[in-house]
């Protein structure tokens, strides 16, 4: 649906940026809920988890009827084997796959994020309550760099856009660097105020790195295969973050 929609806007990446917004908005409940609920039941884990599982269940049972229409419609337009064809013809096309190439090669490359995340923990004794408004502030920076982006950039070219975004992920990502040296120290910044303005300001990066990455999928997606082919492009952008993930694992082990 979004899909559709997209490819009929007069400025792309509208409805976009409006869903990443609303997806982040409610990244932010849920965080802030998780945690009352954590600290609330500290002791009693399996309430917390009930809980968050009749959420989830009862948001799919509100959808299941809608899916379920949205999928009979498509079943009767065409033929798996018939989509799988259009889809592999789509991918042979070099305007479409080199785009896809460059954005998982951009996507893939090793994240120190989970390395990070046990710095903050091991090392500087952050609290789960600091690390709950940590998050809280990564998914409000996704908000704001959603609609930075459609505000700000949506009119440059890609190529100008990712040559500019590249360089400048490059040299924000020495900024943990900062307090792993303790450099803030002697700017009598704290620790806490450090992480969390660096927190803010990478998720906001990082979601308008990511914006334009959607915004293409969905207007690369050749007509009569726009969700089975917007599903798997942002299904391996999906996977090429897990790869950059793994991959920072592996350089901390060594």
């Amino acid at each position: 649906i979004i899909v559709e929609y997209a490819q009929r806007e007069k400025v792309k990446g509208t409805l976009q940026t409006y869903c990443w917004m609303a997806r982040s908005f409610g990244s932010i409940l849920g965080t802030i809920i998780g945690g009352a609920l954590c600290q609330q039941f500290e002791n009693q884990l399996h309430i917390v988890l009930s809980t968050t599982s009749v959420i989830h269940f009862t948001t799919v049972l509100f959808c299941l009827r809608w899916v379920h229409e949205r999928e009979q419609e498509a079943r009767s337009q065409s033929h798996v084997i018939e989509i799988l064809r259009k889809v592999v013809t789509a991918i042979r096309d070099p305007t479409l796959w080199k785009p896809i190439l460059f954005v998982l090669l951009f996507r893939a490359s090793p994240s120190s994020s989970d390395a990070f995340t046990y710095f903050l923990i091991e090392e500087l004794h952050f609290s789960p309550k600091i690390l709950v408004v940590l998050s809280c502030l990564g998914h409000i920076g996704m908000l704001i760099g959603a609609r930075v982006y459609q505000k700000m950039f949506s009119h440059w070219r890609l190529r100008q856009f990712f040559l500019f975004m590249i360089l400048l992920s490059t040299i924000s990502s020495f900024s943990p660097l900062i307090l792993v040296y303790k450099i803030n120290k002697h700017l009598h910044i704290p620790d806490a105020i450090f992480a969390a303005g660096d927190d803010f300001f990478l998720s906001t990066l990082g979601e308008i790195t990511f914006m334009p990455c959607l915004i293409l999928a969905a207007q690369m997606a050749p007509k009569g295969i726009e969700a089975t082919m917007y599903a798997l492009i942002v299904s391996l952008v999906n996977f090429s973050s897990l790869v950059s993930d793994y991959g920072g694992v592996a350089l901390a082990s060594l």
